[in-house]
């Protein structure tokens, strides 16, 4: 229960990001240029992952359509983080394609369904 709520209370918060300065859309040029303003990778990746979450966490596109990403790679038995050329290339491909979805106008949160339980002998 306690982790179904965390993750409406981010669905939410990423949700109302969509309407922020943090968020980027319209263009995919808007990405390049964001990313030039910042003056460290670190802050272009947490930009980047932001702005992912919006729509994947927010608007619960990890299904149809799918723009999960991994943060991480495994290359041979280590695990690399995923370059800032990598994550912009993913948000470029999602705001490309973004236009042919409608943008959700209330909030997604994906409940879990209570498992059915059989009974035995009739109601009362």
């Amino acid at each position: 229960m306690e982790a179904a709520t965390e993750a409406a209370i981010d669905a939410s918060y990423y949700f109302d990001m969509w309407s922020s300065d943090a968020c980027w859309k319209g263009d995919t040029k808007v990405v390049a240029r964001s990313l030039k303003k910042m003056n460290s990778d670190a802050l272009r990746l947490e930009a980047l992952k932001e702005n992912i979450r919006i729509r994947t966490l927010g608007f619960g596109w990890t299904k149809d359509p799918d723009f999960h990403t991994n943060w991480s790679l495994k290359v041979g038995n280590k695990q690399r983080q995923k370059s800032v050329k990598e994550l912009a290339d993913h948000l470029r491909y999602i705001i490309s394609e973004e236009k042919e979805y409608d943008i959700p106008e209330v909030l997604y949160v994906e409940t879990h369904q209570p498992a059915f339980v059989h009974i035995l002998g009739t109601r009362t």
